[in-house]
């Protein structure tokens, strides 16, 4: 598992927690050197694949009421 591959999960696990905060700041971290087009393209798109991965595992739920927090983060 690749350096990138651990921050994603980092930040997938800040983010179902609901922890703004600290995803913002893996976010900015991960964001150096990039434009935003290759930044979401290398990143948040594979924070998505995992947590639907995850869920699709039954490994996570996400309640209705955890969406304002999971989306606050984009």
């Amino acid at each position: 598992m690749g350096m990138a591959d651990i921050k994603v999960k980092r930040l997938v696990d800040f983010m179902v927690k609901g922890d703004e905060a600290s995803s913002w700041n893996l976010i900015s971290q991960l964001d150096m050197d990039k434009n935003s087009i290759s930044y979401s393209e290398d990143v948040l798109a594979k924070v998505m694949l995992l947590v639907g991965e995850l869920w699709e595992m039954n490994e996570l739920t996400v309640q209705m009421s955890m969406w304002p927090q999971i989306c606050a983060v984009f």
